[in-house]
């Protein structure tokens, strides 16, 4: 503590700048008082002659502590608007501009229903903090769980916790406790093996596909990735998508990596039509395969989750009215399990797991690709020859 402010520690930083903090005793937090940074509302610190001015009007006691804060917060502050203050904090103002807008988008997540683009309010975003217990993070938890899948609600406590952990010593903000810590929440088994049918693979392209519902953007997505093995979030950056030579040339949008594959029926079709709406819908400049129909531009990783999971959502219910009827297996399927589908669908057409690896560049079997068995193009076309021949014993059309 201070000897020329009782109860104002002086922590001085590496830059010769001090940092002033109230710091009341076992009296004075008994009267109410709390302890906090010494700020101004626009974040500038006390200088000396503040922090004097202040202890010499009192504003340390509990009693007149207590009538500053009433005066000073409104009668409700909720989870959003601690969301929010949060997010323009120096805590997360300085951090790098794809840290940002990850926070940014998953405290949306938190603010707004899924599917709505932002129009409708999570009540949960809506309760005022002092509200918020154990208890009701988890049930919160529990439900994005079950609407928005696991990464996306796991993701979601993760924000609400850096919040609640940064309001603790805010000024501005009475927080005791953070209640989104030592939840034990559920998290997905390692090694999740779920698998797409082809049922549910046409049942989610006749619904996206459907002049009613107007979402091909999902049917390209889901037909991009289990048609290339690739990665997720690379099947999300795709750029490229021409044909040649009966061979479709893709681009890794993030890394680079340029992808050459065998244009299967499936495959080859949905770029066809994808290019086609392009030219028909004018307007598209971004060079991305997957556009976000509000935006026209690149979808980022976290919203195409988000939608996505939506999407699913709604295919599991069907749309009876439109002749769609409901797929109830598809509930809980999620988009890094195409990647596996297609693995598991070449390897049931009779390939072997290293030439699966000439088109999925899994890691461990990478290296024996690439240092023991030089597959390239010509296994990769045995590979999707194969697949495309299976898909036909199984009645599809390709």
């Amino acid at each position: 503590m201070s000897k020329m402010f009782p109860n104002v520690s002086l922590r001085r930083q590496a830059d010769g700048s001090i940092r002033p903090r109230f710091n009341p005793g076992p009296t004075l937090r008994a009267k109410g008082a709390a302890g906090e940074d010494l700020k101004h509302p626009d974040g500038r610190w006390f200088t000396l002659d503040e922090v004097d001015a202040w202890c010499r009007a009192g504003r340390g006691s509990g009693e007149e502590r207590e009538k500053t804060r009433e005066k000073r917060r409104p009668a409700r502050e909720t989870v959003g608007d601690l969301l929010e203050d949060w997010l323009r904090s120096d805590d997360v103002s300085t951090l790098r501009p794809k840290t940002r807008q990850g926070y940014r988008e998953m405290a949306d997540a938190i603010l707004y229903r899924p599917g709505t683009r932002g129009t409708a309010r999570e009540p949960f975003s809506l309760a005022p903090v002092a509200a918020i217990t154990r208890k009701r993070v988890k049930a919160f938890y529990t439900a994005a769980k079950a609407e928005r899948g696991w990464h996306m609600a796991l993701g979601m406590v993760r924000v609400l916790s850096a919040a609640w952990t940064w309001a603790l010593d805010a000024a501005g903000w009475n927080v005791i406790g953070n209640p989104c810590l030592k939840l034990k929440l559920k998290r997905p088994p390692i090694g999740d093996p779920v698998i797409w049918s082809i049922a549910e693979w046409r049942a989610a392209e006749a619904f996206g596909d459907h002049p009613a519902i107007g979402e091909p953007v999902m049917v390209d997505a889901i037909v991009l990735a289990l048609f290339s093995g690739q990665r997720p979030e690379d099947v999300i950056a795709f750029t490229g998508g021409a044909i040649a030579d009966d061979v479709v040339r893709l681009v890794q949008g993030k890394t680079g990596k340029r992808i050459a594959l065998p244009a299967i029926g499936p495959l080859r079709e949905r770029l066809v039509a994808m290019a086609r709406r392009r030219l028909v819908e004018a307007g598209y400049n971004d060079p991305a395969l997957l556009i976000h129909p509000a935006t026209r531009k690149a979808y980022l990783p976290t919203t195409f989750r988000h939608d996505f999971v939506d999407f699913i959502r709604r295919v599991a219910a069907g749309a009876p009215e439109l002749g769609l009827a409901p797929c109830p297996s598809i509930a809980g399927k999620r988009f890094k399990h195409l990647r596996k589908t297609f693995t598991t669908w070449c390897h049931q057409a009779g390939n072997d797991p290293a030439r699966i690896a000439s088109i999925t560049g899994h890691a461990s079997l990478d290296v024996m690709g690439k240092h023991y068995l030089d597959l390239g193009e010509v296994q990769a076309r045995e590979v999707m020859a194969r697949l495309e021949a299976w898909l036909q014993q199984k009645g599809e059309a390709v």
